[in-house]
């Protein structure tokens, strides 16, 4: 991503940046039948979804900005449930 959060991304960049969280975000929630979801990679994806959410304001791909959302809401949900369940145990 762009080191300057005031600098938008390109939109090569911006591709690249949403492809990668693509892939990230199938390989750490597949994860979630195989014995649990690391939190730290939730955490991590939460903060990556933020940062892009705030780069597609006022860009056109309402698609994208879709995804993100419910990519968040799905990060967030399991985030919660793992913390509410580690505190549980």
């Amino acid at each position: 991503m762009a080191t300057d959060p005031n600098t938008p991304l390109d939109g090569d960049s911006l591709a690249t940046a949403v492809r990668a969280l693509a892939a990230d975000a199938r390989r750490v929630l597949a994860g979630r039948g195989q014995g649990g979801v690391d939190p730290l990679a939730i955490r991590e994806l939460s903060r990556r979804v933020a940062l892009l959410q705030r780069e597609m304001r006022g860009r056109v791909p309402d698609e994208i900005r879709r995804w993100l959302e419910s990519l968040g809401r799905q990060v967030e949900a399991i985030g919660r449930r793992d913390a509410w369940a580690a505190r549980a145990a």
